[in-house]
């Protein structure tokens, strides 16, 4: 028996997400499989249609209540429509457009087509979905696909879906208010308010900021060899970080350097990311598509953006703390409880200028959980094989980078989502080359014995 969706409110990261959406800052995220071979158009479409009966989110829209919290309201009977060789822009993707939740369900589907292969281009509302969660229904559509195309019994069973964790999504990890936990929420969101940190660059390429990127999501994707990602993930063990601690620290380095090379701001600005931090507990496994993340912001002053290894153990410090502390719920806690005031959500999104100055965001392994074979160590699902997936989150005002993350075929994916509003091709190309250029400094250090300790100190 499916619940009633139009009886269930938004979450708070949800609301925040509706409330954040813009049509210049538009907050959906764009996902992207690259395929080897051509889809079959009937065999595709059949597929996703049943996807969309497995997934709510894909299909509601939202109800405005004045005074009331919004909620989500169930249309079970929409079904995608998928527009074939859409014409790309300069980046390879169909144009794009603001998506109102109120009049559509918050996802719209292309695909493209070339001489031998194809892309599976979806754009998503970040109310109705993470990285994690747009994961889960492409291993589902493949899934599909390619039942679709052979024999069912040839392929593998889809995961089961548990109505029943539908209402409880992303309140996982919350825990009591005990009196330590409040006061460090409390300095934490006191922090957050009065730090304010500097966009990555105040300068401008003359593009108006109140259209929405013709050229959307102006973007960069760079997989490092499978022996290279060996490698780094290699370093981070050995240094005693998690292979996200030493992404962020090198990405760090590598904003604090850029800002230097441009001469932007001065030493004492604070720098800050927003690291989506997965809030699903192992009993979410059976969760349909959902957006189940808060945020964490490790900050940093320019000057301390120096002395790599000192740094790398300070920032891991900050986020094991987070996370053993339940500090990872703070950023869900606070705006829960902003929303409650009337206005006050509306007001903070539109007043705070610039939340951070970059976004790194790691999904880890993608594409892992499917029971399609694999060729040469890539799924293959029917008559094509994933060569690649992408993922870009959205970008919000001021904060003109996000760099997301993910692991398949065991090669580390860069992914870069920068405004062009605010930074060239040429800038995006540069920056996205220097950070690289850190990681195999970081292979390196560690490699040949040059990071004078060998692990951190976490004592």
């Amino acid at each position: 028996m499916q619940p009633r969706i139009s009886q269930w409110p938004l979450t708070a990261f949800e609301e925040y997400m509706l409330c954040d959406d813009r049509p210049a800052y538009p907050m959906t995220g764009v996902f992207r499989l690259r395929l080897s071979g051509i889809l079959d158009r009937n065999a595709f479409e059949s597929a996703l249609n049943s996807v969309v009966s497995r997934h709510y989110l894909l299909r509601c829209t939202v109800r405005p209540k004045p005074g009331r919290r919004p909620c989500w309201i169930d249309n079970p009977n929409w079904r995608p429509t998928v527009e074939w060789d859409a014409q790309c822009n300069r980046y390879g993707y169909p144009n794009m457009s603001f998506m109102d939740l109120t009049k559509a369900p918050g996802g719209r589907f292309w695909v493209v087509e070339r001489k031998n292969s194809s892309d599976v281009v979806i754009q998503a509302h970040h109310s109705c979905t993470d990285a994690i969660g747009m994961c889960k229904v492409l291993e589902e559509l493949l899934v599909l696909y390619a039942r679709n195309m052979e024999a069912p019994s040839l392929v593998g069973k889809l995961r089961e879906i548990d109505p029943i964790r539908f209402p409880m999504r992303g309140s996982s990890g919350s825990a009591p208010k005990i009196a330590l936990k409040l006061f460090d929420e409390l300095l934490g969101t006191w922090q957050f308010l009065t730090r304010w940190p500097v966009p990555f660059t105040s300068k401008r390429t003359g593009l108006k900021e109140s259209d929405m990127p013709e050229f959307f999501p102006a973007s960069r994707t760079f997989e490092l060899e499978e022996e290279e990602s060996r490698l780094f993930f290699a370093a981070a063990k050995k240094l005693g970080a998690t292979v996200n601690n030493l992404l962020l620290r090198d990405l760090f380095l590598t904003v604090g350097a850029w800002r230097r090379e441009n001469r932007e701001g001065s030493e004492q600005d604070w720098v800050r990311f927003a690291v989506p931090v997965n809030l699903r507990a192992e009993e979410d496994e059976r969760l349909t598509m959902a957006n189940c993340v808060s945020m964490v912001f490790p900050e940093q002053r320019m000057h301390e953006l120096s002395n790599s290894h000192q740094f790398l153990e300070k920032l891991h410090k900050e986020m094991v703390l987070n996370n053993e502390s339940k500090l990872k719920t703070t950023y869900i806690s606070s705006i829960d409880i902003v929303r409650r005031i009337p206005k006050l959500m509306t007001f903070i999104s539109g007043h705070i200028k610039c939340f951070s100055t970059c976004v790194l965001s790691n999904v880890g392994n993608v594409l892992n959980n499917t029971s399609l074979p694999l060729r040469d160590g890539k799924i293959l699902a029917g008559n094509v094989v994933v060569e690649g997936i992408d993922l870009f989150p959205p970008l919000r005002r001021n904060t003109q980078l996000e760099v997301s993350v993910a692991t398949y075929n065991k090669r580390l994916s860069l992914m870069l989502h920068f405004d062009p509003r605010c930074l060239s091709d040429d800038q995006g190309n540069g920056f996205l080359e220097k950070y690289v250029g850190q990681i195999r400094e970081s292979i390196a250090s560690v490699k040949t014995g040059r990071d004078k300790k060998n692990s951190l100190r976490l004592n």
